[in-house]
Order: structure tokens, then C-alpha cells, then sequence
């Protein structure tokens, strides 16, 4: 019995994925070993599954942050809101009921991954203001408009918040749906 990983790579605008270069240690490839439940999971969708493993597999494979790393690459190289990530034990049958999202740019330190947990690598909006509130933070709306301020307020029910603008000084009330990027900067 032996360890692997699979990625689930949902449909971009390319025609196909693009795979950047996997960092020494990692291989990538289309063919299997897929877990059934993961691979039944998305049978419908239109995106790609992946194998993960270092040649062989991931039994003796430790370097798990160079690994999340490389999925978020996947994520910003195909442009996508998330990348699922799933460790299996070959012929092992996972519910696949638990996930953890997983934001690089907050998520620094990192657990080494439980087998049979969906883990979603993915830019979390919603965790980004709460981490950020009395920060100062540089904001991308979706409409293309761009601001810098102190967070005043963010309420994770409502999805509401306000940035205290530098300029022009105004108070600025949003959602954070309608956020692309959110950013600390000191």
C-alpha cells in the first residue's frame, strides 16, 4: 500500500491546464493512480485530476509546504478561484465529508496533510479581512479600482466592512464579494 496525491484542476478559460514546472522532488501526471471517491467526486466537472507523488509515490515524501506551494502555482497559473488538494492511502475509500482551506499568503506555517481531507488552496477574501482589521491594506475591487487604507470594520456574517481611505480621506463601505485581492501593507 503506498501514499499519493491527487489534485483536482477545475476548467479555466484555457482549453487546458497549464502545468508550470514541478520543483525538485514532485512529479505531475495525468495518468493514475486517482482515489475513487475523489476521482467519483468530480466525474462531471469539467476540470482535470492530476497525480501528485515523487516518482513512485508519497510515502517517504516530507516536504509538504514546497507541495502547497506548487498547488498554489497550479491555482494563479490557470487563474482559478481554488485547486483541491486530496492524500489517500491506495485502496483506501475516504467520505471525503472534511475540507481545510488553506490561503498561502496567511497560511505559512503548515500541518503536514491528513489523509482523506479535501484541502482547498485558494485566495479566502473573507479569512484576509479578518486577519486585517486596523491593518494598513491595499484593496482590488472587481470593477478594476484600487485603494489603500486602514480597515476599519469587517463583519464575517454579513460579508460588510469599511476601509478608512488615504486618499482621497473618505470612508469607503464594501463586501468583501466584491473584492479580487486584499492585501497587508504595513
Amino acid at each position: 500500500m503506498c501514499r499519493y496525491g491527487n489534485a483536482y484542476i477545475p476548467k479555466s478559460g484555457k482549453s487546458e491546464p497549464s502545468i508550470p514546472a514541478t520543483p525538485d522532488g514532485l512529479k505531475v501526471s495525468f495518468d493514475e493512480p486517482f482515489q475513487i471517491n475523489f476521482s467519483a467526486l468530480h466525474k462531471d466537472d469539467n476540470g482535470v485530476l492530476v497525480a501528485i507523488h515523487d516518482g513512485h509515490c508519497l510515502c517517504d515524501y516530507k516536504n509538504w509546504k514546497q507541495l502547497f506551494d506548487y498547488l498554489e502555482s497550479l491555482r494563479i497559473e490557470n487563474d482559478l478561484e481554488k485547486v483541491e488538494f486530496l492524500l489517500y492511502w491506495s485502496d483506501s475509500v475516504y467520505p471525503l465529508t472534511d475540507r481545510i482551506v488553506i490561503d498561502m499568503g496567511l497560511d505559512s506555517e503548515l500541518d503536514p496533510p491528513i489523509e482523506g481531507v479535501i484541502y482547498e488552496i485558494t485566495l479566502s477574501i473573507s479569512r484576509r479581512l479578518e486577519t486585517y482589521i486596523g491593518q494598513r491594506i491595499h484593496l482590488t475591487f472587481k470593477s478594476g479600482r484600487e485603494l489603500r487604507g486602514i480597515l476599519s470594520t469587517y463583519d464575517s456574517e454579513s460579508g460588510n466592512a469599511s476601509l478608512q481611505c488615504e486618499a482621497p480621506e473618505e470612508t469607503v463601505y464594501f463586501h468583501f464579494k466584491e473584492i479580487v485581492l486584499a492585501e497587508s501593507i504595513g
